[in-house]
């Protein structure tokens, strides 16, 4: 027996050990683990705690002696026996799903070295990439376990992790987390790509986070965000004007603390949605930032661009959910698709570029764009069009281009209450119109129902 299948295989003991010894447990295993994580005799024990507890019996290993046999008395002894403490079962937990995965990996990895077909191996490669997560297929879970599963989540101190945001109010409305699909759109000039850099780098502080760019040089990605976080003025980068002053906070960033951030800028024309999953899946990313999707390769030769974006959206989608690697990304906007009001024009979902698969697909849509479409100084509104877990809003943003950085206005406050007395003064004037319209019969025409009596 090889190291790794004899460590897998006393992880599994040491887990449905940790059930046995403490039945408190119990719930929160069968919440993260699966038939697939466990072989042999530890999945049998697994299964039979499994189904004691979704009866609503207590666990214990009287009961599961009686669900397995009396020929499993010495095996269930033999595991509380080698268990040492439940106190260490999510370690336990931990090295039992990494074995199972190296295990599986192994087979997928020998089934693609004896085939010759490009599609079977396409296929045991996107297998061998959704492996590189905690989340598994499709699999079935009772309400009983649902609200067991629950009361394991949220009977904790520990708060939910979600994505940071370079922005402190969008924490607060905001809600996006490992597994989500985000589309950041924007019409050019908007600064979309400076606003996605500035968020990259700051989940970057906590997560490990690649930056695919399919348009932008890596050296020009580069000189915007040593503009931001070294605030250095943008022209003098372009002009290549650096004084000792600038020079200082370069180097004072490199011995900072947050150079080491885990974040990449990764620049290729136009890969398909399987190699950047291939690619983030090697690496280990938790957030990946696409620049911008309709660049991607649709695979599709003789499709037109609605179909190849179309398919795009679903995979990125897919490619999110199943391997719990948030996705945010960049889409161009229509000029068309809008809502009207006071002479001025927002884009709406339906600007977006291509395909109506994104409004469908996407956890979240955040539209960036011009407040005066005219005027390139403009201040930005980022508008959040679409928020399965959370409002829509909008909120009023500052663009330094010195520094390409955006910061919330200073006026927002008051940006949201005229917002606010906008659509009050819509729906009077909707109102008004509405009585305006209605006709007063004359004193002497019947009333419709009088019509042909007489």
């Amino acid at each position: 027996m090889g190291i790794a299948v004899q460590d897998w295989l006393e992880a599994q003991q040491g887990v449905v050990g940790s059930m046995l010894i403490d039945n408190k447990i119990v719930p929160d295993v069968l919440s993260q683990m699966r038939d697939t994580d466990f072989n042999g005799p530890t999945l049998m024990v697994y299964q039979a705690i499994r189904h004691i507890f979704t009866q609503g019996m207590p666990v214990d290993p009287i009961t599961i002696r009686d669900k397995l046999g009396p020929d499993m008395t010495k095996y269930l002894l033999d595991l509380m026996e080698i268990t040492p403490t439940a106190a260490c079962y999510k370690s336990y937990m931990a090295l039992t799903k990494k074995q199972a995965k190296v295990q599986q990996l192994k087979e997928i990895g020998q089934m693609m070295a004896d085939s010759d077909d490009a599609d079977e191996l396409q296929a045991l490669l996107e297998k061998a990439v959704s492996l590189n997560t905690d989340r598994s297929g499709m699999h079935a879970i009772s309400m009983q376990e649902a609200v067991l599963e629950f009361i394991s989540r949220h009977d904790t101190d520990e708060k939910p992790k979600y994505l940071p945001w370079h922005i402190p109010e969008l924490k607060d409305l905001l809600f996006v987390e490992p597994g989500d699909f985000v589309v950041l759109g924007g019409r050019p000039s908007a600064g979309k790509t400076a606003f996605a850099l500035q968020t990259a780098w700051a989940m970057a502080e906590t997560m490990k986070v690649a930056f695919f760019s399919l348009e932008t040089k890596q050296k020009k990605l580069t000189d915007r965000q040593i503009a931001d976080i070294c605030e250095i003025p943008f022209e003098n980068i372009k002009k290549n004007c650096l004084n000792d002053k600038h020079w200082n906070s370069v180097y004072g960033f490199f011995g900072a603390n947050q150079i080491k951030r885990p974040m990449d800028l990764i620049v290729d024309s136009s890969p398909s949605v399987s190699d950047i999953a291939a690619f983030a899946a090697a690496k280990q990313y938790q957030v990946i930032f696409i620049d911008y999707l309709q660049l991607l390769d649709a695979g599709l030769k003789n499709a037109d661009q609605y179909t190849k974006v179309t398919k795009i959206s679903m995979d990125l989608h897919r490619f999110a959910q199943s391997t719990g690697c948030a996705v945010i990304a960049l889409s161009q906007l229509n000029r068309g698709g809008a809502e009207k009001g006071k002479g001025k024009t927002s884009p709406d979902m339906t600007s977006l570029r291509e395909s109506g698969q994104l409004e469908q697909d996407a956890d979240a849509v955040l539209l960036l764009y011009l407040e005066d479409e005219k005027n390139y100084a403009s201040r930005r509104v980022l508008k959040c069009a679409k928020n399965k877990d959370g409002e829509r809003f909008r909120m009023m943003l500052d663009f330094d281009g010195k520094y390409q950085r955006f910061s919330k206005a200073k006026d927002f406050q008051k940006f949201n209450s005229d917002m606010a007395r906008i659509s009050r003064e819509r729906k009077e004037q909707e109102r008004l119109e509405k009585m305006r319209q209605m006709q007063i019969l004359p004193d002497n025409t019947p009333a419709p129902f009088e019509e042909g009596q007489k």
